[in-house]
């Protein structure tokens, strides 16, 4: 076990130390992470051409140990290297947290983000800003409002990256052309083949351009990418009541002691049952206070993701100033996806020690300095 500030914080609540390998298999870095991580990954091909990356993260590395250690539950605590393109440089320590296989999301949730901020007291930041957000509101919106299968696993998917969101949601609404109208010819002419002749039209065209997919998208997925906006040309406009409704959620940003009834008066106003998802929110408000949270200096944003594409629920970040210094989120369905014989419940935090230490410093700086800024 390495010696860390925070090491003795993790312990005292009961998680043990897990290393794991810093050489990882890439594709479940690819198939499963954020396009902010897979644009960063530092990759490597074996002589059988098996790509592996080093680890850009603890959470991925801690799973797939402990699926493959066989344990139904766990509740793990790690620190090491990760590494990550930069232009400030390519490695990082981090630490994290994962509480896997609990029987009670709320005190779960509290839990991981009450340690991830005693984690940051004892690297010296005692007070650092919390932002809550929660997936489950926005998939329960999803749900609950009348749109077709295929939009609504769209908006889901992307609702990680905001820039395409918000352009997705601009062409789905019927909104002025967007720049994807300069590929329009390109775009009929894919769309009105099969996903197999697609996919092979995307790979000559790539093949004859001599250009190779980057960024972790395989030739699959752009022609995916095809398919959906050559699909947007010929789909109806989603109706103004459905963009009216999501618009109004998405802009929900308020404290978290006022979340669960604001977001309460949105799904009255626009008849919509979310019944559970308010219900799972509220319970993690309560256990958050229960643990001291104070929530009416906490924020909640109900348009906040986070970077990482497997969270499925409750979602957080801690910051100092405009440095993130932690974060984390509940990711119940990777463990399945990572090859987990039945489905296990997770929650999980990763901080960054050098930018904590760096906050720290700072803080001491200006309290030496009588409090100038």
């Amino acid at each position: 076990m390495p010696d860390t500030p925070f090491g003795g914080v993790f312990e005292a609540a009961g998680f043990k130390f897990l290393d794991t390998p810093i050489l990882q298999p890439a594709d479940v870095f690819l198939d499963r992470s954020g396009d902010a991580i897979r644009r960063r990954l530092f990759m490597l091909t074996d002589p059988g051409g098996v790509e592996h990356c080093l680890r850009p993260e603890l959470t991925i590395p801690v799973a797939r140990e402990v699926i493959a250690s066989g344990n139904k539950a766990a509740r793990v605590w790690s620190s090491g290297l990760v590494f990550r393109y930069s232009t400030n440089g390519g490695e990082f320590t981090q630490a994290g947290i994962e509480h896997i296989g609990g029987s009670s999301p709320a005190q779960d949730d509290a839990e991981v983000l009450a340690l991830s901020l005693k984690a940051c007291a004892a690297l010296g930041v005692d007070a650092p800003q919390v932002t809550l957000g929660d997936l489950g509101v926005f998939q329960g919106v999803l749900d609950a409002v009348d749109l077709p299968k295929a939009w609504r696993e769209r908006l889901r998917r992307h609702f990680w990256h905001a820039d395409v969101f918000q352009d997705l949601l601009a062409r789905l609404k019927g909104d002025a052309k967007t720049s994807d109208d300069e590929n329009a010819g390109l775009m009929a002419s894919i769309g009105g083949l099969s996903q197999v002749e697609a996919t092979q039209a995307v790979h000559d065209i790539l093949k004859l351009a001599n250009i190779r997919p980057v960024g972790g998208r395989s030739v699959e997925e752009i022609t995916a990418r095809f398919l959906e906006k050559a699909q947007d040309a010929s789909s109806e406009t989603l109706a103004p009541d459905v963009v009216k409704a999501l618009e109004a959620f998405l802009a929900l940003d308020t404290t978290a002691d006022k979340a669960a009834e604001e977001l309460s008066k949105l799904a009255m106003k626009f008849g919509l049952n979310i019944d559970t998802a308010l219900a799972q929110l509220s319970a993690r408000h309560e256990a958050l206070a229960t643990r001291g949270l104070n929530l009416s200096a906490t924020r909640f944003a109900a348009a906040f993701g986070r970077e990482l594409e497997y969270y499925t629920g409750f979602v957080f970040e801690l910051h100092a100033g405009e440095v993130k210094l932690a974060g984390g989120g509940r990711y119940d369905g990777l463990m399945k996806q990572l090859g987990a014989s039945q489905p296990l419940t997770a929650v999980g935090a990763a901080i960054w020690v050098e930018r904590a230490l760096s906050a720290a410093k700072e803080d001491a700086a200006t309290v030496s300095d009588g409090g100038a800024s």
